[in-house]
């Protein structure tokens, strides 16, 4: 091996060796921690001893960097900030510097994180940090904490979001007061409008239903206010049954029929037509599934419009509306999406019971996937619905679509997901019968195959211009 690259192959395998340990270490739990952190450290030294000898001055950086956030992993932040320190290179001892404040903050020591950060020089990662200490701080509750960490967070649209998650956490803690205080001093709209739908969907959570409402009514962005207004609709159906949250889904929709694009206002019915469902009212589901249907023809972008369709038949698969889900899934142009819809709608009709119809939806499928014009993706949804066929419990019906795929590696793949499937549901004894016939084929192709090599070898073997034209070890010299 070139001497050169001895010391970047040593990181490396310090590397592997480091994570599979820190792996462990959280596998482990608490017991045996100590044992897992020395492991570490071991592997650490090693590390620290082969990244001198790296030439590449950025290779070198980068093995600190990383050195120094693995030390902050396991608590030494001591060293993990005297190897930040000796990085050179500006971006690389940024990065470490940043790593090393957010374990810190994650660890509740939000006095060394803040520390931490202001020794970070690059401008585009100290207010990433800060941000990190902030939203540590509101988690743990220190919310004048947080507050006094966002002031230093230079971007003013990074500031806006913490501050959002500032008051989302302030109001999961019930201090609404707090919450709609921050949320009031944000600047930029969109974290805004965010701030008051968490704090709307809280006061829901807590029965403040009137204080929801009127928080809901202060957003700005009408999508999120649809969004808030199906929180406290869904809320109010939990404690009330499903008469007490028309209130709040009727503001939904006069808000949702104010949105001029078809996107945004698609999925603003859609998610109108899933509380209408979870609340039991099927009938003004099926109508505000139809309403996001006639927003997404509107949609201009093909791809758009596509996953519009998507979440919308998959929708109302989902609250059995197969006859409307099937109509939804013709309108969406390219066959490799479509087979995706099939499969979802063939396996909600399987998981209630109705066989006969999920298999007819496969078949649709198949004929489907049968027009994809690339072969390896056309390999790829076969094995997609061989997949879904295994899943919904039709055993025979994937093995038949399995066996049509002409990629090997997806062949193999849709009869691994099928043996899996059949295993999970019982059924090992036919596993193994069906492995076993599969394994006498495969020896029936290679004792020929075998007896060719073998012959070939021999015959190799046999002529000594042969093998050392072959061998390894005449290349190259």
């Amino acid at each position: 091996m070139p001497r050169s690259r001895c010391p970047s192959l040593l990181v490396l395998f310090g590397f592997v060796g480091l994570w599979v340990a820190c792996t462990r270490a959280f596998a482990a739990g608490a017991d045996d921690q100590s044992q897992r952190d020395a492991d570490i450290r071991w592997f650490l030294d090693r590390a620290k001893q082969a990244t001198p000898g790296m030439r590449s001055a950025e290779q070198k950086a980068n093995a600190y960097s990383r050195i120094a956030s693995a030390q902050a992993l396991i608590g030494d932040f001591g060293s993990a900030r005297r190897t930040a320190a000796g990085i050179e290179e500006a971006s690389f001892k940024a990065s470490a510097y940043a790593n090393i404040a957010v374990y810190q903050a994650l660890i509740g020591d939000f006095p060394g994180a803040v520390a931490t950060t202001a020794d970070i020089m690059d401008p585009s990662e100290k207010p990433l940090a800060y941000a990190s200490i902030a939203k540590a701080q509101a988690r743990a509750g220190d919310f004048s904490g947080a507050m006094k960490t966002a002031t230093g967070i230079e971007h003013p649209s990074e500031k806006a979001w913490v501050c959002s998650t500032i008051a989302a956490a302030q109001a999961r803690a019930r201090d609404f007061a707090g919450a709609m205080q921050t949320a009031l001093a944000i600047d930029e709209a969109s974290a805004k409008a965010s701030a008051y739908q968490e704090i709307a969907e809280a006061q829901a959570q807590a029965g403040e239903f009137a204080g929801a409402l009127a928080t809901a009514a202060g957003i700005e962005d009408a999508s999120q206010k649809v969004w808030a207004y199906c929180c406290v609709a869904e809320e109010q159906a939990k404690v009330w049954g499903s008469p007490a949250f028309k209130q709040a889904i009727e503001l939904a929709k006069r808000a949702a029929a104010g949105i001029e694009k078809g996107q945004p206002k698609a999925e603003c019915y859609l998610r109108i037509a899933k509380a209408q469902a979870q609340a039991g009212d099927v009938a003004a589901s099926k109508e505000a599934m139809e309403l996001a249907r006639q927003a997404a023809a509107g949609v201009e972008e093909v791809p758009d419009k596509a996953g519009v369709y998507t979440e919308i038949a998959e929708a109302q698969a989902g609250a059995g509306d197969f006859a409307g889900a099937m109509v939804t899934v013709a309108e969406i142009d390219g066959a490799f999406q479509k087979v995706t819809v099939y499969c979802s709608i063939a396996e909600a009709q399987a998981q209630v019971g109705n066989g006969t119809a999920s298999r007819e939806a496969f078949e649709v499928a198949r004929q489907s996937a049968a027009t994809v014009g690339d072969a390896s993706r056309r390999a790829l949804v076969y094995a997609d619905i061989a997949r879904a066929q295994a899943k919904s419990g039709d055993f025979a019906g994937a093995r038949g679509t399995a066996a049509g795929i002409e990629e090997a590696q997806k062949k193999a793949d849709a009869y691994s997901w099928i043996a899996q499937a059949q295993a999970r549901a019982g059924q090992v004894e036919e596993v193994k019968a069906w492995v076993w016939r599969r394994s006498r084929n495969l020896r029936k192709w290679c004792k020929p195959a075998w007896g060719r090599w073998r012959g070939s070898w021999g015959r190799r073997a046999a002529d000594p211009q042969l093998t050392a034209a072959g061998s390894w070890r005449s290349r190259g010299k």
